[in-house]
């Protein structure tokens, strides 16, 4: 709700304000007592409705987040207003009182005059006393406007301490939310320095593990026996024989062969076969 708009509460409060202007207007008309205190005793039950609206007024100005000065505004003209309803309707009481008191004393006495019947002497008696009670009236009602006023005083004072206090919470809370702010950018900053760190520390792991591996492996002395044995050499094959030499080999070849086989024969067999070759040569 904009702060110019008047809630439902104001407008119910100006509504009653009406209806004690006109209730006050018909007490004043007519002068039966009875009917008086019938209609002030009305209007100060109405009064008490225009508590209640205000109060409720200010906590839902309160809940929307109404400004505080306009709050106290607005709540101020309200209750001014309201206090002036309660002092005419503490004057009309105490006029009311004192009718009451004057009729009792007249009837006690049996001597219930009516203005034209008064003498002068009388009448005077009874105006003194009316002024008086108007005075007492009129003493306690100033002094009733004087302590609201005082109230209304001290209530607009704390109304704008308040205010002071939650300017001043409101400030400490974007302080706040700016070092939140800070704070997540350096804790976003170590993260990356701590991921590279990381990484650094990964990668000099590797090669401290490369060399240390190296370092064992020369040390047990892998790879000595293939490195100190010296390379076989390729020889060329032979040539091929030629054809007398081929002959030659096939020849001795088979001599060797048959030598082999002689000397696996029995001797009487070799007798024999000798001779045999013996003749043939």
């Amino acid at each position: 709700m904009a702060g110019s708009e008047k809630y439902s509460q104001e407008v119910k409060v100006a509504s009653i304000f009406t209806e004690l202007k006109d209730g006050f207007k018909k007490a004043d008309s007519t002068s039966d007592i009875t009917k008086q205190q019938n209609i002030l005793r009305d209007l100060t039950n109405r009064m008490q409705d225009v508590k209640t609206l205000i109060k409720a007024f200010e906590q839902e100005a309160r809940a929307e987040n109404m400004p505080s000065q306009e709050l106290a505004n607005r709540k101020k003209a309200m209750v001014q207003e309201l206090n002036n309803f309660i002092t005419m309707k503490k004057e009309r009481s105490s006029a009311v009182d004192a009718k009451k008191e004057l009729l009792a004393e007249s009837s006690s006495r049996g001597q219930q005059k009516t203005v034209s019947e008064m003498s002068t002497q009388e009448l005077m008696t009874k105006g003194r006393k009316e002024m008086q009670a108007q005075e007492d009236s009129l003493i306690r009602a100033q002094r009733i406007v004087e302590s609201t006023i005082e109230v209304g005083t001290k209530t607009a004072e704390t109304l704008h301490q308040q205010g002071q206090q939650m300017e001043r919470v409101l400030d400490a809370l974007e302080e706040i939310k700016f070092s939140m702010k800070e704070a997540n950018q350096v804790i976003r900053d170590i993260t990356r320095s701590i991921a590279t760190d990381k990484c650094i520390q990964l990668l000099l792991m590797v090669v401290v593990v490369a060399v240390v591996v190296v370092i064992i492996c020369k040390s047990v002395g892998v790879g000595s026996k293939s490195s100190s044995s010296p390379l076989p050499t390729l020889q060329a094959p032979p040539p091929p024989p030629t054809t007398a030499g081929r002959r030659m080999l096939t020849e001795r070849g088979w001599r060797s062969k048959r030598r082999a086989s002689f000397d696996t024969l029995p001797s009487s067999m070799l007798t024999s076969f000798g001779d045999v070759l013996s003749l043939q040569n």
